[in-house]
Formats: structure tokens, sequence, C-alpha cells
């Protein structure tokens, strides 16, 4: 993680990016088994690579791109003895349809999807910070 990255983090009020959260990714992949996928698949879910027997968290990405983009992050857990998706949400308890293709690309064997109680954001830009903190 760069020393930018780690600023993007320690700034109250701010935004953190596909990059900052990619970078929290990579950590992840070399501190654990679990394997996130790039959060700019988003764009093309089909880039999304399924996962199957086994658990597996993703940090997902709803919203509109580019430089100006308004946009939100949340947290997925599939629970392979299960089946089952929890999403971690501190915003929405709704998915749209690009979420619920991204979900049925990366655990075909789902069986349900459930939203879990997480606590809520206070604001509007916050969410990254919640789904890496989940």
């Amino acid at each position: 993680m760069s020393k930018n990255h780690c600023t993007a983090l320690a700034i109250h009020n701010s935004y953190l990016n596909d990059d900052v959260i990619n970078a929290f990714l990579d950590i992840v992949k070399l501190q654990t088994s679990f394997i996130p996928q790039n959060v700019l698949f988003y764009q093309t879910p089909l880039m999304y690579s399924a996962v199957e027997n086994v658990d597996d968290f993703q940090i997902l990405y709803d919203g509109s791109i580019g430089n100006d983009a308004i946009g939100h992050w949340l947290c997925v857990y599939y629970r392979n003895e299960t089946k089952c998706v929890e999403v971690y949400d501190s915003l929405y308890h709704t998915l749209n349809d690009n979420l619920f293709e991204i979900l049925d690309i990366l655990y075909p064997s789902k069986s349900n999807v459930v939203f879990k109680s997480v606590i809520k954001q206070p604001d509007g830009y916050s969410c990254g910070v919640f789904a890496i903190e989940i």
C-alpha cells in the first residue's frame, strides 16, 4: 500500500476510490486465503470469476463510473457450507440488477442472499471505510 493510499485512509471526510480499495484487497490476498477480485470488474461483470467450494469475501462497487462518479462500496461474504451470500452494507438494504448479476457470476451455487445488520454510516462518503472494516 503506497503512502498516497495510507493518506487517503487517514483523511477525515475522504471517499475511498478504487485504487485505495484495490490496494487493501492486495493486502488481503497476501495475508489470507481469500482471493478478492478487482473492484473495477464492476464495469464488465463477466470479468469476475466464479468462486466455488470455498468461503469467500469481496468488496463490490455500486454506482456510476468516471471522474465524477457517485457510487457506494459494500462487502459480501459467501459461506460455502450454507451456500449463502451475506451482504454487509452500511447504507442500503437492497441490490440493483448489476450487483445481482455479479453475485450470480461469483457464486453460481448460492442458495440465498441475506442482508446482515451493520452499523450505518453517518454520512455520504465513508462507505469505503465501512466496507473494508467489516
